[in-house]
């Protein structure tokens, strides 16, 4: 079977040439997230006519194939507009300036989305002008400097629309963009954002289940390298490289001082917003490659799955030795909190233990933790007050 995804969806002559490989090689099955609604139809027609099913992802091509497996691109642009309008009129904001980040633009999912956007803010909110439409090539700092480069030459924005790869992290820029311009709680401003984004969620998939999804894309999660599964290689890169970032990169020393006295650090010379929006934005990334790999576990996109993860993320990092007032925590304290929070889960599931016990035990555990922090705190302050 052939099976070619969002790798090579932007080019459509590395996608006909990929299909008539497979055609050549006379596969049973081709699966095509096709980067044009009309450019594949030849070589999906050849491969039809010597009998190789083919099915499409994500977007719909106007020849016959096999199957679909995707939703209304237009449709779902049209509801992120509805949504966006309605949040903003319902904090009493009818008119201002919206941005459009996009990544490639000549993938036909990227225009059929960003097209309903546009149409049904044109129709419904006449007072929201869209001043900027850029597009990063799925490159995530270009994408946050176009952001805030339209940021600063425009103090009306009120929002931003973000398509595809760059949509999580632009959540998580947003969220340092509240912390860090709009000097926001960061509690409250993440809190917010996870109602928002859950919504969001909730009204693209109409709250129904998204399924079924190629089992390649099921591998990614449940496959095993060297006899391990992929997750747990996964956990490795990513926690050698936060950990090199925060403990041998200047950016990681930035981090650190921001946490413990953000004016202290601007006065030193720390760009303290461009690090605080670094952060958020590293963050809202890292959120989003773990739902890609949630919904690769799964096999499915569960529109509710992951809720109550936020409580056993903060649970794991402050058992790990993550302060909550900042500047102290290591990478490998964090990850050995989380292994501590899987052991409670599968351990008492395997022993029988009721799972309304386990959540008191996590609840009395995130409480001594974070008041053991506050006795070391409290024990630091007294020692440098008396030097």
């Amino acid at each position: 079977m052939g099976l070619f995804g969002a790798t090579s969806e932007a080019d459509v002559n590395d996608q006909v040439g990929l299909v008539e490989n497979s055609i050549s090689r006379n596969v049973n099955a081709i699966v095509l997230a096709s980067s044009s609604s009309q450019a594949l139809n030849g070589v999906i027609t050849r491969a039809r006519a010597q009998n190789i099913k083919v099915i499409t992802v994500d977007t719909k091509v106007t020849t016959t194939s096999d199957g679909f497996i995707g939703t209304d691109n237009s449709k779902a642009g049209a509801q992120a507009a509805d949504r966006m309008g309605a949040l903003l009129q319902a904090k009493g904001v009818t008119t201002g300036q919206i941005l459009i980040e996009s990544s490639v633009a000549s993938v036909q999912t990227i225009v059929d989305r960003d097209s309903g956007f546009q149409l049904e803010l044109q129709s419904k909110f006449p007072g929201l002008h869209i001043i900027a439409h850029r597009y990063n090539n799925n490159d995530t700092p270009t994408a946050l400097s176009q952001v805030n480069d339209v940021l600063s030459a425009n103090p009306g924005l009120v929002g931003i629309y973000a398509d595809n790869n760059v949509s999580a992290d632009i959540v998580g820029l947003i969220n340092g963009l509240l912390v860090a311009r709009f000097a926001l709680p960061p509690f409250i401003a993440t809190l917010g954002m996870l109602g928002i984004a859950r919504g969001v969620v909730l009204l693209l998939t109409g709250a129904k289940t998204i399924a079924p999804l190629p089992d390649a894309f099921s591998s990614i999660s449940n496959g095993y390298i060297l006899g391990l599964p992929s997750l747990f290689w996964i956990l490795i890169v990513v926690a050698v490289v936060a950990a090199f970032v925060l403990d041998r990169m200047v950016f990681g020393r930035y981090v650190y001082a921001v946490g413990s006295n953000a004016e202290s650090a601007r006065l030193s010379g720390v760009p303290v917003n461009l690090v605080l929006l670094a952060v958020y934005s590293i963050s809202g990334l890292l959120a989003g490659f773990a739902g890609i790999l949630t919904t690769s576990r799964l096999g499915a996109g569960i529109p509710t799955a992951g809720t109550g993860y936020e409580l056993q993320a903060i649970a794991g990092a402050v058992i790990g030795g993550t302060s909550l007032s900042g500047a102290k925590g290591r990478v490998i304290g964090a990850v050995l909190g989380a292994l501590i929070m899987a052991i409670l889960a599968n351990g008492g599931n395997l022993l029988g233990v009721d799972p309304f016990y386990l959540q008191i035990a996590i609840g009395l555990l995130i409480i001594m933790a974070v008041y053991f922090d506050h006795l070391q705190g409290l024990s630091f302050n007294l020692l440098r007050r008396a030097s």
